[in-house]
């Protein structure tokens, strides 16, 4: 009986640790577009639709990014959250969470948003020499997020000074340049 407390214990306070960690990375997905600006050809833009953030893949941040959708604005939009289950399906959005349960989709989700002006997101070891352009990370207990440059620099999203000095800067790993983003 006491080793299975334990477990369950130990299970639900893992399951609130991970909560609270997805918690803490969405209120960053909405903080990030405050220094970020979209070029004027973008949906962004036009002042009649919503500021959309997508999900690809499994959602690990559960009801939290709905909820917090529901009572803020993005560049003083409204937003619509859609959970997207093809590349196909990402046409509209403007913040895209791409999860690790696509890395082996990743490559053709990259391709397709390459050069486009959508932000790209994730929290995958990998993800961010690949080419997404902020990639989450942890360390010592933090939520830290990495930044690749070229990525952005081939997005059309330009990115304020003050969050690069915020993220670790990172280039596309080698199998990861202008044509091709390859997982390490």
């Amino acid at each position: 009986m006491i080793v299975v407390c334990s477990v369950l214990f130990l299970s639900s306070s893992a399951f609130a640790e991970q909560t609270r960690e997805y918690q803490i990375k969405a209120e960053f997905l909405e903080r990030f577009t405050r220094f970020i600006e979209w070029p004027a050809d973008s949906d962004v833009s036009n002042v009649s639709l919503p500021f959309s953030i997508c999900i690809i893949g499994k959602n690990p941040y559960g009801s939290y990014l709905k909820d917090l959708a529901g009572t803020l604005k993005i560049q003083n939009k409204t937003i619509v959250l859609s959970e997207a289950s093809s590349v196909e399906q990402l046409g509209t959005c403007n913040l895209l969470f791409i999860s690790n349960s696509e890395k082996s989709r990743l490559n053709s989700i990259l391709n397709y948003t390459r050069e486009k002006p959508i932000l790209t997101v994730s929290d995958s070891p990998g993800f961010g020499e690949a080419g997404v352009l902020i990639n989450f990370y942890e360390t010592e207990g933090y939520v830290r997020f990495e930044i690749n440059t070229g990525a952005v620099e081939r997005s059309r999203l330009r990115f304020s000074s003050r969050l690069f000095k915020l993220g670790r800067l990172i280039q596309p790993s080698d199998g990861a340049t202008g044509d091709k983003n390859a997982i390490p």
